[in-house]
């Protein structure tokens, strides 16, 4: 079979109704179908007997791999440390802790709001960023880190600017917390917010989630979407944009997928 004719979509379908796994490039796909066949005309498998459904078993090196005859086909790699989740987790219950901690003094601090007026809107907002940020992690989009990465930038240097006062931007109790110690934990979170990015980086992807990323396409300027349309990957459903008339194959920057145009 001409493998390299056919489109992705029909080489993935292939793969599902052999038991493969689906994803990768065009390229990975082909190498996978072929050596399914090689493996079925090389004598492993009967000619009467009917495909057999892959089923992964994994190795203690995260590898999934399942049997056929005396030959070995990878299926995929399940490996996942869950650190993007674990701290996607942390972030979100820290963004929500910020902002109860804005309206339980609001309620029951008298005149509170009055004399941190400013301070409370500035904690609010860094709040809900934290929030948004740990709900982006935890949906394994890099874009999450950079921006819980911001805010806590921008935090810890409104936590300078108010170290000597009590305010609800900052830890410094009348000047009663050195800031050396403000610098410390800003930094502290900063590490351990990009843990992810450092050690499992391929737990995250680029983009924005779906809401977010159709908010930006229909606030983009006509100049920039002028010549061009609209499509989205069949494989990830990440939105593209290609010059109109044009014909041909492009590739997804997100999931890198081949796409005919």
């Amino acid at each position: 079979m001409n493998y390299d004719s056919m489109t992705l979509l029909d080489l993935k379908k292939l793969c599902k109704e052999r038991g493969l796994k689906v994803g990768g490039r065009k390229d990975e796909v082909v190498i996978r179908l072929m050596e399914y066949d090689e493996a079925l005309t090389g004598g492993v498998a009967p000619a009467s007997t009917a495909i057999p459904q892959v089923i992964p078993m994994h190795t203690a090196g995260g590898m999934a791999v399942t049997p056929q005859g005396t030959q070995f086909v990878i299926v995929g790699n399940n490996s996942n440390s869950g650190l993007a989740s674990t701290m996607g987790t942390l972030i979100l219950i820290y963004g929500i802790f910020r902002i109860g901690v804005v309206f339980f003094l609001g309620m029951f601090w008298d005149d509170f709001m009055n004399q941190y007026v400013i301070e409370s809107i500035l904690a609010f907002l860094i709040g809900t960023s934290y929030v948004f940020g740990g709900m982006m992690i935890l949906a394994g989009y890099r874009n999450g880190v950079y921006l819980v990465l911001g805010t806590l930038v921008f935090s810890g240097l409104l936590s300078f600017v108010y170290n000597d006062e009590w305010s609800p931007l900052s830890i410094g109790l009348d000047g009663f917390t050195a800031p050396a110690y403000t610098f410390f934990c800003s930094a502290f979170c900063m590490i351990l917010t990009a843990l992810p990015l450092l050690v499992a980086p391929s737990e995250l992807k680029n983009g924005w989630p779906e809401g977010i990323q159709r908010i930006i396409d229909n606030t983009s300027k006509p100049a920039k979407d002028s010549g061009k349309k609209k499509l989205s990957c069949s494989n990830c459903k990440q939105s593209l944009r290609v010059p109109k008339g044009f014909s041909g194959k492009v590739r997804c920057p997100s999931c890198e997928a081949v796409i005919e145009v």
